[in-house]
């Protein structure tokens, strides 16, 4: 079978074969909390029975193994489904919470989906995504974003108006319920 496969697959195989062995011998993966242990002192700064990994500057924890560092959320994947993300696929935290990788809250999904479940951004001042005031001529204009592709919902008087405009297309297109809200 490894013949058929090109060298670059062959190469990410046997990095998910060293991942899982290193997994397998140095951390303990709870599904229920989303926590990895160490399992054994891997370093002076991961010792047996802590918590492992660090919070990064983006909101994330990462794992050092197999000589390199990962994300808690694909070491998660790798220990829950045995294998990486499909090629074009990306680990969505459901809740929004990037530090929260219980197994109920990460889901396989193309990065189109990834962001039909995004948080609303720290400088909306709408509170809804796509919403916009125009000053100029005194209206709400509604947009939404599919597969990267524009599309104006229309202008309106009332921002409940253009709000229900909004929701109407990320139902219409399939975004996720939690799309737009804020981590709690």
């Amino acid at each position: 079978m490894n013949d058929l496969l090109s060298p670059e697959q062959r190469q990410a195989l046997a990095e998910l074969d060293k991942l899982k062995s290193a997994i397998a011998k140095g951390l303990s993966y709870n599904p229920e909390t989303g926590e990895f242990i160490n399992k054994i002192m891997r370093s002076g700064h991961a010792k047996k029975g802590e918590v492992a990994g660090n919070l990064s500057q983006l909101g994330y924890i990462r794992i050092w193994i197999a000589g390199r560092s990962y994300y808690a959320h694909t070491l998660a994947f790798v220990c829950m489904e045995g294998r990486f993300p499909l090629p074009g696929h990306e680990i969505d935290h459901i809740n929004h919470d990037k530090s929260d990788n219980r197994w109920s809250n990460l889901r396989e999904v193309k990065r189109a989906e990834n962001h039909r479940n995004k948080e609303l951004q720290s400088n909306n001042t709408t509170g809804m995504h796509g919403l916009y005031w125009s000053v100029r001529d005194k209206v709400w204009t509604a947009r939404i974003t599919v597969d990267g592709r524009g599309i104006s919902l229309g202008t309106f008087k009332s921002k409940f108006d253009a709000c229900c405009a909004r929701k109407s297309a990320e139902k219409k297109y399939g975004f996720h319920s939690n799309h737009g809200k804020k981590v709690a």
